[in-house]
């Protein structure tokens, strides 16, 4: 190869060079902002997920079973509980005419251990509505 060849590629690659550094710093300017929302999509995510877990939802055989159902309608789709606690809950709140009014609230945990290879789930009702779906650890 020539004297005068080899200076055009030099010069040709260098042109080349510079044209990709422009390129790559305007897509860093990008890939920073989707670096940023990466995580804070992730962890949205994972809030999701975590309530799920804790409020959300539990299949019963080929049923779903979802806060704001009553208790006749869990019975029917998942049959008797393997255990019941009661309790009672106070709320205070304020009527409109701006007196505070405590309730008494009655609270029933239902729970369904359907066997060693299931989680347990611990079903809350207040009210007689199911508020809360709680996932344990694996049955009995």
């Amino acid at each position: 190869m020539n004297e005068a060849m080899a200076d055009h590629r030099r010069t040709r690659r260098g042109r080349g060079e510079h044209r990709w550094e422009a390129r790559a710093a305007a897509t860093r300017g990008i890939s920073g902002a989707v670096a940023l929302a990466a995580p804070v999509a992730a962890m949205a995510l994972l809030a999701g997920v975590a309530e799920a877990r804790s409020g959300g939802s539990w299949r019963c055989g080929s049923r779903l079973i979802l806060p704001g159902m009553v208790q006749e309608q869990v019975l029917e789709l998942c049959g008797e509980p393997d255990g019941r606690t009661t309790s009672e809950e106070r709320r205070t709140r304020w009527n409109g005419a701006g007196e505070k009014v405590v309730e008494i609230v009655p609270v029933e945990t239902w729970t369904y251990d359907r066997g060693s290879n299931q989680l347990v789930r611990y079903l809350t009702f207040r009210n007689g509505n199911l508020t809360r779906i709680k996932t344990g650890d694996y049955g009995r």
